[in-house]
């Protein structure tokens, strides 16, 4: 996805498009991610039994029966988790190939968990980037809307005292925290050698930030150590994690969403209730039951299947009856 502007990103549903965009895919994924303006494929994935599209800024640190908590099934801890911030995940055949058996994963298996998701456009995304890690880190817990230190760090809070990640209180000047902040600056990777720590991205802080991406795929590369040092449910070393910034990217979706997200993802051979989901229309059936569909009503979208066990070539388009599909038609 070489194009520079929006417009001119903009995916028809005609056949030969979508097959072309699956092709696009797999080329991306098998890409040199050092040397590629598109390092990999970036994908926002369904880690539970529901999934949220929601993007959630501005809520005030609390709660409301609106929000869904895809992990847990309790929305009350939207309250305390950062605010604002999209976390995503980029996928490259360089570092995204399961070395050994193991968090669940078989040798040779393509890390990544989630029966559904999105894809997004990564030329049209990279300026929402708010900042990389090289592993998972729990964004939710960390300040500066996913980009900084974690609230549970007391040691770079004033007298031990620190607020939560949505509240984001600076415990030294009682305001919120900046860039500069103790508790965010402190776990940046030119401050910290902890593999933690984070990569500034375009959108940082209010708006503006350095682009580092390959200094984060560069540590993610020289990576060494277990995918699962705690376990098989913290699976730290599974994946990247990039963090986009919620203002920014509900901006794009605005101007065109189509060229922000060019297609939807499913596990090849996903069954929901023993119905196998191999055609489109069966997957947009169980995608209307998601959340967060206000944004694209009357979007034409193609889903792919996604196999993890194809490094090859993953991504596929699913067969259609009709040469377009909407979500509400």
């Amino acid at each position: 996805m070489m194009c520079s502007t929006l417009a001119c990103m903009v995916l028809s549903l005609a056949a030969a498009s979508a097959f072309d965009l699956a092709a696009e895919l797999n080329s991306n994924f098998a890409a040199n991610p050092l040397e590629s303006s598109v390092p990999g494929v970036l994908m926002r994935n369904s880690l539970g039994k529901t999934f949220d599209f929601n993007i959630y800024c501005d809520t005030q640190c609390r709660t409301s029966t609106s929000f869904v908590d895809y992990e847990n099934g309790d929305a009350e801890q939207y309250k305390e988790w950062a605010d604002c911030r999209w976390s995503s995940t980029l996928l490259n055949k360089a570092f995204s190939i399961a070395p050994e058996t193991e968090c669940g994963f078989h040798k040779g298996q393509i890390m990544s968990l989630g029966s559904f998701g999105l894809i997004f456009n990564y030329s049209a995304v990279s300026s929402t980037v708010k900042c990389s890690y090289s592993q998972d880190v729990g964004s939710r817990f960390i300040y500066n809307s996913g980009c900084g230190c974690k609230d549970g760090q007391k040691d770079l809070c004033r007298d031990g005292k620190c607020s939560n990640a949505c509240q984001n209180i600076d415990s030294w000047t009682r305001k919120k925290n900046t860039a500069d902040s103790k508790q965010v600056a402190s776990c940046h990777c030119g401050a910290s050698s902890e593999q933690s720590c984070y990569h500034e991205g375009p959108a940082f802080y209010n708006g503006t930030g350095r682009d580092e991406m390959k200094q984060m795929l560069q540590q993610r590369l020289d990576r060494k150590g277990p995918l699962c040092p705690q376990g098989p449910y913290h699976p730290d070393g599974v994946w990247a994690e990039i963090i986009l910034d919620g203002h920014s990217l509900q901006e794009k979706l605005k101007q065109d969403f189509a060229a922000v997200i060019p297609a939807f993802f499913i596990a090849k051979h996903l069954s929901v209730e023993g119905i196998v989901l191999d055609s489109q229309e069966k997957v947009y059936y169980e995608i209307q039951k998601m959340k967060g569909y206000g944004l694209y009503e009357g979007m034409a979208v193609p889903v792919l299947s996604f196999d993890i066990s194809n490094p090859s070539a993953p991504f596929e388009l699913l067969p259609s009856r009709s040469e377009v599909t909407t979500l509400y038609p």
